[in-house]
């Protein structure tokens, strides 16, 4: 080429090949690099690189190749930086993943993130490109559904393939996905309408290992008291918290009994509200499922991926699955489950 005039497009030939890629030659026309000649286009034999081992340890990759034309030629050897991604932290009770990332000044993209083990849930990907650096992703967790996953594998999509990294989870995350949670509460006596039955209130006692039992004849309104047998504890007017007597020690009270008493018709006073686990039951926290899972602790997280709060593990719900989670409420109702639901949140055991 003299001046702006064309010469000569020329060709590659590669005399060393990379080793985790390949090169293709194409031809592209374009404005001379410099700026000079201006608004002339030439075309230009170019070389292409395509990276092919996903897996690569080393984040360079090399090879050597010639240009020519009939009377020049010009050699060069090539370096090129391809890039890691490498995941440091990984917290589902927050919803985030500290990740290192290095690559060619200037290439950005998106982050996936695809979690495995007993299922795989559908990639994640964050919501704006990264370049190199390290940084704290966000992690739509209401994205996982329900599994048990013990890895993360992380992946940069600035190239293609990705560069990828697997983050393994000693103690495998263990997520219910997205549960339903209704609410139930003590029947309270105060709250119920309509006729009355007459009972027994039983006050047991213990003193220096002798069992005492007081019987009292009373009468309770009729559907607080079927309310109380279905939910295994009221808080009745007149005698505080009860609880059926044939699902409690009423059995050990010394005989006779009272003409016409039994643990059909009896209740026994208790100090407090407790579940199948025999723990008190605490508004707000426990929580009854199916099948029953004492000490249980989940994380509650809403619909926008903030956390809603914890949940305990502590009373049994026939009617649930770990899709229907009943957590324990303050209402004062007649009906044990006379109430709305809490709502729908994606869960994570945490312990």
């Amino acid at each position: 080429m003299t001046g702006c005039d064309f010469v000569a497009t020329g060709s590659w030939a590669v005399t060393s090949p990379p080793v985790s890629g390949n090169v293709t030659q194409d031809f592209v026309d374009a404005e001379l690099s410099d700026g000079s000649c201006p608004g002339v286009i030439f075309p230009f034999a170019v070389i292409n690189y395509t990276w092919t081992n996903a897996s690569l340890a080393n984040p360079q990759d090399q090879f050597d190749a010639t240009w020519s034309t009939s009377d020049v030629g010009e050699s060069s050897h090539y370096v090129l930086d391809l890039g890691t991604i490498a995941t440091t932290s990984v917290d589902l009770k927050v919803g985030s993943a500290g990740v290192t990332i290095v690559g060619p000044d200037g290439d950005t993209g998106k982050v996936e993130f695809d979690f495995s083990g007993t299922v795989n849930a559908a990639p994640i990907k964050s919501s704006a490109p990264y370049a190199s650096g390290s940084a704290t992703l966000t992690i739509d967790r209401n994205q996982i559904k329900a599994g048990t996953y013990s890895n993360l594998e992380t992946r940069w999509l600035a190239s293609k393939p990705p560069v990828t990294s697997v983050f393994p989870q000693a103690t495998p995350w263990n997520v219910l996905g997205v549960v339903r949670y209704s609410q139930y509460n003590t029947p309270t006596e105060s709250g119920c309408a309509g006729a009355s039955a007459d009972v027994f209130v039983v006050k047991i006692t213990d003193k220096k290992g002798k069992t005492t039992c007081t019987f009292t004849p009373a009468t309770m309104v009729d559907s607080f008291l079927s309310q109380t047998d279905i939910n295994g504890t009221g808080s009745s007017t007149g005698y505080g918290l009860v609880k059926p007597g044939g699902i409690t020690r009423m059995n050990s009270c010394p005989l006779p009994w009272p003409q016409g008493a039994t643990t059909d018709n009896s209740y026994v006073q208790v100090s407090s509200v407790t579940g199948k686990c025999n723990k008190p039951l605490v508004a707000g926290t426990s929580v009854a499922t199916m099948p029953v899972n004492c000490g249980e602790e989940l994380l509650l997280v809403d619909s926008a991926n903030a956390n809603y709060g914890n949940k305990i593990g502590a009373d049994r719900c026939p009617a649930c699955s770990r899709i229907h989670i009943d957590s324990y409420a303050n209402t004062q109702t007649c009906g044990g489950h006379d109430n709305v639901d809490l709502g729908n949140f994606w869960t994570l055991r945490t312990n």
